[in-house]
């Protein structure tokens, strides 16, 4: 640095005294601050005059630093020093990018005291940030003038003087940052104050020409605003200009409040002016969205949406205001997306309110647009993406966050349009896997949760029944499909034939969507629709069985309409076997949620059984099997209503009471033996007010399912075919399973006291078979810890070891089962034996497979003590990784992986002598299942040691890298390359985590004596 800039910055530093002297000494009148200010400006000139005449000189002739000897004003003449001496010291400096922190502290506190004296007292009453607010020193500092042209005229000077500076890129970014609330001040004010002109004290001639501001003063004014506006970082600006609307700390003046609104306005309609706004606002609140003001959010959507007054055309102002805010629902970042996407969503929700039209043409037609491709006519070929995956995934992304994550729920409404499509998506995405089911999931309980109770109902039916439009749904397109996207979404494309739904498939994700609803109600309600609807299909059906009994069969029909009546009667019997299937899929999986309406259910019950008996009494045309199926269904939910509610109130015990005659005819009309068995159970029940228990549980009235034999009927009559042929393709009796599974129960239950004696009995009988069960009933008994067993352990190792050489795989395997339950009791000799036969070349390839696996089993079930047995299983393992049979040395390598899985630390005693195996297997094993294997060691091991892999690998960790780069770089199969490529990740990340240890970070809160 020059002598002449460092004599200068020495000079600047006398300046900044007076900041340390006030502080120092407790002055609080202004004639004491004025008088230290003098004394500072004396010094400052002895100082040029004794030391620096050369630099005085410089002043005087480049500065005019004469002329301030003329102000009498004294506090505004130290202002004067301070901006003479800086733009000095700028002068000198300008060549300099970079200024020492000595320096950048000199000259920020050299600027505060700019804005302090010379800015600060000049701004009329409310117009920026009060002193007061600022420093605990500011009653020594005098109040604005009294002439309002003085107030101008050194607001000017000082707005230029900083304007200036910003010249200087070291200090453009302190003035910018730290005083920009102070410019904008002055610019505000000096352009837009309106006031009267204080001409008193001037001469005539001062009076002509003290018109405050010249033209040419205003112009520049407004330009340089201008240009401030734009330079400087939007998301600052936005906040500085709400600062200057006032608040709690101050009042602004009414004209201020109106001319920054005018900004923020202008700045709104700028590119990218709403994120700029949106960061504005919540820069104090994004980086901590715990402490959020969601009012905050609330009411910066409303100011987003509302057109300001300058703009006369309310659609011009959503058609350049709608791209923006759609943009703030694609913006990606963790610490303030919250928080956009909350602003968003209320924005779009008040745009909605106040036009729906123009947001229905400009934001929500870009926000479904997507699912709308489903809904209207489509012209393409087979196999067409409509809609990609990156789109329909932004889709679903942005209507969740205005739909679900909203206090509001206005919006909830516009989704009537594409309610079908949304659904059909979520029905697909429940049968695979795609991320997208879960928001998916969430729209569509949003929808049925805040809309209309009747108007929910509609769209429920019309969604599960296709046939059943409603015409407040719009249908979905035929030809749409859906397929899996890359990346886990979702890709919409035009199918080469109408899509058939899958009733299944619908009715499966309707209950799913119907058991995550919080209104319950609205699941009961829904299910006495579908009861509704089954009762209009029984009516239905008795009318065209009597049509068809009158008119049978007219031989002026022609076969086109033969054939139209048989595909309406498939038709129909689809339709009856889908609700059935339907009611009876909500009874086993909603349970009692569906059940709140026992009242109408009880009569639903009676005047559907009432029908059946009158159908199967009377003969009517009625298939036998839509018949059978409903009463079972009806019993069955009697059932489930019956046991779910053992509270019945006397309205509804009364109506049960009324069941019982009903039932009784029921069992003397129907023949089959479960509809019998269940009448006579629930009579029993009701009779005796539940004395006496159901024998029918409701598993069993939940595994008796309608079934399509129907609908199978009249497609085989359609083909000619008769109707034995379709009597041969029903199950097998209700009853023949209900016997096979109590018979199953019986011997579950005589498995459990089986006689140990009895069993050891058994295993010396001659016929294998005999043996061999004795010996999985033994295994048992050793599982469960059966006293006579353990005390027989040594007898029941010689037994084991006898029959282990059998060639009967039935045998050996028990055997086998055998020896790993016995290992908790008898460790040594199991492990001893285990290790022996696995080495041994007299058994089969198979067994010492099997015992191989067996091994690992008992490995693992000795837990902790396993340790022990690290050199006896380890030396195993290694001879077997070098028998001539592939298939050996590839079992051996296998379980060498899990028992280094296992050991973790505790193979460190042998670490040396495993790598040196599988580096010999790696290079010169020909077989790729072996070297697959061999990789797989290293993985696990590492996957067993983590972090520990660094201190017990330490000496070995090199030739193990080396080796998985082996194999990387020239190993000809494929999947071993890639099982050592996982193991390399797997070495990084454990690599990564010790060089670069994740930080915790913890509070402690520490009370202080």
């Amino acid at each position: 640095m020059a002598n002449s800039e460092i004599n200068v910055l020495s000079t600047i530093k006398i300046l900044t005294t007076c900041a340390t002297s006030t502080e120092r000494t407790d002055m609080q009148a202004e004639d004491s601050l004025l008088k230290t200010l003098d004394v500072i400006m004396m010094e400052v000139d002895t100082r040029l005059q004794e030391d620096h005449q050369d630099l005085l000189e410089e002043l005087i002739t480049e500065h005019k630093w004469n002329d301030l000897h003329n102000t009498t004003h004294t506090q505004w003449k130290y202002v004067q020093y301070c901006v003479k001496l800086l733009e000095f010291y700028i002068l000198k400096t300008s060549n300099q990018s970079q200024l020492r922190i000595d320096e950048q502290h000199t000259l920020q506190t050299v600027l505060q005291l700019i804005v302090c004296f010379g800015i600060a007292p000049n701004l009329i009453p409310g117009v920026g940030i009060p002193l007061q607010k600022r420093t605990h020193f500011a009653s020594c500092i005098p109040c604005r003038s009294t002439s309002a042209f003085d107030c101008d005229y050194q607001l000017l000077f000082c707005v230029k003087s900083l304007m200036s500076f910003c010249r200087h890129a070291s200090l453009a970014s302190v003035i910018l940052t730290k005083h920009l609330t102070d410019i904008l001040a002055c610019f505000l004010q000096l352009c837009h104050a309106p006031r009267k002109k204080d001409l008193s004290g001037l001469s005539e001639q001062q009076r002509k020409e003290a018109i405050f501001l010249k033209p040419d003063e205003k112009d520049w004014c407004n330009l340089e605003f201008e240009k401030l506006l734009d330079r400087v970082y939007q998301p600052l600006l936005i906040q500085e200009l709400i600062v200057l609307q006032g608040g709690v700390s101050h009042r602004a003046p009414k004209w201020l409040k109106l001319m920054c609104g005018e900004v923020l306005s202008d700045r709104l309609l700028k590119h990218n002016g709403v994120m700029a706004a949106v960061k504005g606002v919540l820069l104090t609140t994004a980086c901590n969205p715990g402490t959020a003001d969601w009012q905050k959010c609330e009411g910066l959507g409303r100011l987003i949406a509302s057109c300001p007054k300058k703009i006369q055309s309310v659609e011009e102002y959503y058609r350049l205001i709608a791209p923006q805010v759609l943009g703030l629902l694609r913006h990606h970042d963790d610490l303030q997306s919250p928080l956009i996407y909350r602003v968003a969503s209320h924005c779009i929700t008040n745009m909605f309110l106040t036009n729906r039209e123009l947001t229905q043409k400009y934001i929500i037609q870009e926000l479904y647009h997507p699912f709308q491709i489903c809904i209207g006519d489509i012209t393409g070929d087979s196999d067409t993406i409509l809609s990609h995956e990156t789109q329909v995934t932004q889709s679903i992304h942005d209507i969740y966050h205005v739909c679900c994550c909203n206090t509001d729920h206005t919006m909830v409404s516009s989704l009537k349009p594409i309610l079908q499509p949304l659904f059909q998506m979520y029905c697909y995405s429940l049968n695979g896997v795609s991320h997208l089911r879960i928001q998916l999931e969430e729209i569509l309980k949003t929808f049925f949760n805040q809309s209309d109770r009747e108007l929910s109902l509609e769209y429920l039916s019309s969604l599960v029944f296709a046939f059943k439009k409603s015409p407040l749904l719009t249908t979905m397109n035929e030809r749409v499909c859906f397929t899996p996207g890359s990346e886990g979404g979702i890709v919409i494309e035009i199918s080469s034939s109408d899509c058939d739904r899958d009733f299944e498939c619908t009715m499966t994700s309707l209950i799913e969507l119907l058991e995550s609803l919080k209104n319950k109600s609205l699941t009961a309600d829904f299910f006495m629709q579908v009861l509704k609807e089954f009762t209009s299909i029984l009516g239905c059906c008795a009318r065209r069985s009597d049509t068809n009994t009158h008119t049978g069969v007219s031989d002026s029909q022609t076969l086109l309409e033969l054939e139209n009546q048989l595909s309406m009667e498939s038709l129909n019997y689809m339709h009856t076997i889908n609700v059935m299937s339907l009611i009876s899929l909500m009874c086993e999986r909603l349970g009692e949620s569906i059940f709140q309406r026992t009242s109408q259910i009880l009569e639903f019950i009676a005047t559907t059984l009432e029908r059946m008996c009158e159908v199967r009494a009377t003969g009517d045309n009625v298939d036998d099997a839509i018949v059978n199926d409903t009463v079972t269904m009806i019993l069955g939910i009697l059932l489930l209503v019956y046991q779910l509610n053992p509270q019945m109130n006397s309205d509804e015990s009364v109506q049960l009471k009324k069941l019982i005659p009903i039932l009784g005819k029921l069992a003397a009309t129907f023949d089959e033996p479960l509809i019998k068995e269940m009448t006579t159970d629930l009579q029993i029940a009701i009779a005796t007010h539940g004395v006496m228990k159901l024998n029918t549980s409701c598993d069993t009235v939940k595994g008796a399912k309608p079934e399509r034999n129907g609908q199978q009927k009249v497609l085989r009559k359609k083909d000619n075919l008769s109707d034995e042929a379709s009597q041969e393709d029903e199950s097998s009796p209700p009853s023949v399973k209900k016997s096979d599974v109590k018979s199953a129960c019986q011997e579950t239950r005589h498995d459990e006291y089986v006689n140990f004696d009895t069993v050891f009995t058994e295993l010396k009988d001659p016929l294998l078979p005999v043996r061999a069960h004795a010996i999985r009933k033994i295994t048992k008994l050793l599982d469960r810890k059966d006293e006579q067993a353990l005390k027989m352990k040594e007898s029941l190792l010689d037994v084991f070891q006898e029959n282990l050489h059998s060639d009967d795989s039935y045998m050996y395997l028990s055997v086998i089962q055998g020896l790993v339950a016995l290992v908790d009791v008898n460790t040594q000799p199991v492990m001893a034996l285990l290790c022996q036969e696995y080495r041994s070349d007299k058994n089969s390839v198979e067994m010492r497979l099997k015992i191989g696996e067996a091994l690992m089993r008992a490995s693992q079930r000795i837990g902790a003590m396993l340790p022990v047995y690290t050199k006896q299983l380890i030396g195993v393992l290694l001879s077997g990784a070098k028998e001539d049979c592939s298939d050996i040395r590839s079992s051996s390598l296998s379980n060498l992986a899990e028992l280094c899985y296992v050991l973790k630390a505790a193979i460190s005693s042998v670490i040396h002598e495993i790598l040196n195996c599988i580096s010999h297997v790696i290079k010169t094993d020909d077989v790729n299942e072996v070297r697959r294997a061999a990789v797989h060691v290293i993985r696990q091991l590492l996957c067993g040691l983590q972090q520990e892999s660094i201190e017990i690998l330490e000496h070995v960790l090199k030739d193990m890298y080396g080796m998985l780069k082996y194999v990387v770089q020239h190993d000809k199969d494929d999947v071993t390359k890639l099982h050592a490529q996982l193991a390399l990740e797997d070495l990084q990340g454990i690599m990564t985590a010790y060089i670069f240890p994740k930080q915790s970070l913890t509070k402690k809160i520490t009370v202080l004596p």
